[in-house]
This record gives structure tokens, C-alpha cells and sequence, in this order.
């Protein structure tokens, strides 16, 4: 899914693609903006295997996964001085906070078991290696700008931190991930609970990690010779770009995997069913995912959902979906719970998509 809950579709998609931004479409999605506001996207793709035969208590757990996500959180008028411009700030200190961005991209593949308590509680648990592929982070706790009154000059006070990971090679760090889990059956509910990316990657020595503590001041540069003025303004942007610089020593870097946790119930009743679901992914601009998704079969076992949600990088949208059984016990799902954006029914970025498929090899000797 790729989310905000402020930015107007229709700008972001002319920006992705590299339509021509005119006034109009700058100042609608200004316009728009809270105080403080944010986009971000996550993919997540996996696999889970869990095996307990009939007359046993414990078995084998597998689950590997890619994971790749985003999170950016940005004020208003960060966004209007990259957008607009500076000049309706002149005369006075702006604050840009927030400016945060994480960036993540790994694999995970573990191993454990699971463990069967009773007939209505089954716990897994499992840990193994991490593969990290890209990582970047930039946080901020100070970011001031000041623009004199006849635009003249620029002044920019910040505290902020900056790490990334090198473009080479593909994998670039190695580290360790955890999970555990639970399902079962209450009152006729059944449930899962987990909790995953519990472990740290330590990146290699190409990485970046810098700190700056700096007050910037520019009010121009000045023109010594024309014949020679592609040599002043080099030399002015090297002195802009040294004060500026993120470089920092290249050295390991060391990260915590963003914390995940989910839950998810179920309810079938004698006309539908009903799924409720949630999830959280410790990134900026995130917040805890929930997803209401009734359903009812219209043809053997093909069953229509309306699935419901609010929250991750966006507020509430709606969509469809469509599951059932293939064959056998061989389950689907496929659904999209952010169609009002698509159909402009809601203006701000939602675009996303869940499919799974899923073998319940016999019954209560799989567990997923």
C-alpha cells in the first residue's frame, strides 16, 4: 500500500510520473495540508508452513518474507518552500519540523516450532537470519529558516542525524530476526495474534552515519570576473554543498528491524462472515491499521467482501474483495481496500492491494 492521509492524490501521481506541476495543482495540495503530514508505503510478501501431525503436541514452523517500507513525516511548510518557495516566509523564523524519513528493505527466513496447547490454542515461534538490502534514515530535531524581510539573505539552523547504506552490494548487511505467534478458537471466533521483526542487521563499512549541529548563513555570492563566472559560481556551490554535506564517516551501521504486530479475528455467521484485522509497523507517519471486512457468498463457495479501513500512512477508505476455495483445501483472497481513491470518491493518495492463498493440507493438522 502506498498512502498519506493529507496529500491530494492527483498531485502525487503527477509527481511520480513527471507531469508538469503547475500553481494550480501546487496550491491545491498546499491547501490541503495539516501542520504536520506524511506518506509512506509498505510491501510485504511471505511464506508460512506449520505442520503438526494428529497424534503429536509439536512441530515444525517456517516462515520467510521481503519486506520493503517507507515512512515520511513532513510539515506544511517544508512542503511549500520545496514547492513554492520562500517568499511568502520573508521577515520571519519558520519551523520544518517535522522531517523524518526511515527506509527499510529486507529478507528474513526462520525456523521454529509450533506448539499445540489444546484444541482451541496453538503458539509458534521461530528466529533466524536477516539479510539487509537497503536501510536510510534522516531525523531531525531542529530545523529553522529565517528569510529576511526583503529576501536578501537566508538563514537555516538544524540539528539533525542521516545514515544510509551503500547502492552496492545487493545484500548489504547481516543481522538476526525473531517472531512468535498464537491462534486459536474463542466463542466461536477464531484468532491470530503475532508479533515479528524482533532483531537488529548490522550494515557494512560503506555505510553512512553523520550527525550536523549547524547555523548556515547566504545572502549571495559575489562575481569577481563575468569572463571567469562559471568558476565562482563552482566554487560557491562547493562551499554550499560542504555545509550542507551528509557525508560523515563511512563506518558499520547498526539498526533495529521495524517492529511489527498484528491481529486478526474472525466470525462466521448463518448469511456472512465477518473479518477484523489489525496491524502496526513502527515507521513515521504510521499508525495502528485497522480493517473491517464483511463477506457473503454468491456462488458455491466464491464469496464478494467490502473490506473497511482506517489508518497505516492513511484515514479511512473502502473497497472489494473476492475469496474462496479454488479446490480442495486450497483457499484464496484477493481484495483492494482503497477503491474510493481510485474512483476519486476520496481525494488524498490510497492505493493498495492484499492477495494469499492458503492449503490446509487436513483439518487441525495445519496451522497458518
Amino acid at each position: 500500500m502506498v498512502e498519506s492521509r493529507t496529500l491530494l492524490n492527483d498531485f502525487s501521481l503527477d509527481f511520480y510520473t513527471g507531469e508538469f506541476l503547475d500553481s494550480t495543482s501546487k496550491l491545491a495540495a498546499l491547501n490541503n495540508l495539516n501542520a504536520k503530514n506524511n506518506i509512506g508505503y509498505h510491501t510485504m510478501n511471505s511464506f508460512q508452513f506449520g505442520y503438526i501431525k494428529t497424534e503429536k503436541k509439536i512441530g515444525p514452523y517456517i516462515s520467510t518474507s521481503h519486506q520493503k517500507m517507507m515512512g515520511i513525516e513532513f510539515s506544511k511548510d517544508l512542503f511549500e518552500l520545496a514547492f513554492v518557495g520562500n517568499k511568502s516566509f520573508s521577515g520571519r523564523d519558520i519551523d520544518l519540523t517535522p522531517t523524518n524519513l526511515q527506509l527499510y528493505e529486507f529478507i528474513d527466513i526462520r525456523g521454529g516450532i509450533l506448539w499445540k496447547i489444546n484444541d482451541k490454542l496453538t503458539i509458534n515461534a521461530s528466529a533466524g537470519p536477516a539479510f539487509g538490502l537497503n536501510y536510510q534514515n534522516i531525523s531531525s530535531t531542529q530545523l529553522q529558516m529565517y528569510t529576511s524581510e526583503i529576501t536578501d539573505s537566508i538563514a537555516l539552523d538544524y540539528n539533525l542525524s542521516y545514515s544510509r547504506t551503500p547502492s552496492y552490494p545487493i545484500i548489504k548487511g547481516f543481522g538476526f530476526s525473531a517472531g512468535i505467534g498464537a491462534e486459536g478458537v474463542f466463542s466461536g471466533i477464531q484468532w491470530q495474534a503475532s508479533v515479528s521483526n524482533l532483531g537488529l542487521i548490522w550494515y557494512n563499512d560503506r555505510s553512512v552515519n553523520t550527525k550536523k549541529d549547524s547555523l548556515i548563513e547566504f545572502d549571495g555570492f559575489e562575481l569577481n570576473e563575468l569572463s571567469d563566472i562559471s568558476s565562482d559560481i563552482d566554487n560557491e556551490i562547493h562551499r554550499i554543498e560542504n555545509a550542507f554535506s551528509l557525508a560523515g564517516d563511512t563506518a558499520k551501521i547498526k539498526c533495529n528491524l521495524p517492529f511489527k504486530a498484528n491481529i486478526s479475528l474472525q466470525k462466521e455467521f448463518q448469511a456472512f462472515k465477518i473479518d477484523i484485522s489489525a496491524l502496526y509497523i513502527d515507521v513515521p507517519g504510521f499508525i495502528p491499521y485497522v480493517s473491517l471486512s464483511p463477506s457473503k457468498k454468491v456462488y458455491k463457495s466464491i464469496a464478494i467482501s467490502l473490506p473497511l479501513k482506517y489508518g497505516g500512512f492513511g484515514g479511512f477508505n473502502a473497497g472489494l474483495g473476492i475469496e474462496g476455495v479454488l479446490k480442495d483445501n486450497i483457499h484464496f483472497k484477493i481484495s483492494s481496500p482503497a477503491l474510493l481513491s481510485a474512483l476519486g470518491v476520496n481525494k488524498v493518495l490510497s492505493y493498495g492491494v492484499y492477495a494469499g492463498i492458503y492449503f490446509k493440507f487436513s483439518k487441525n493438522e495445519s496451522s497458518f
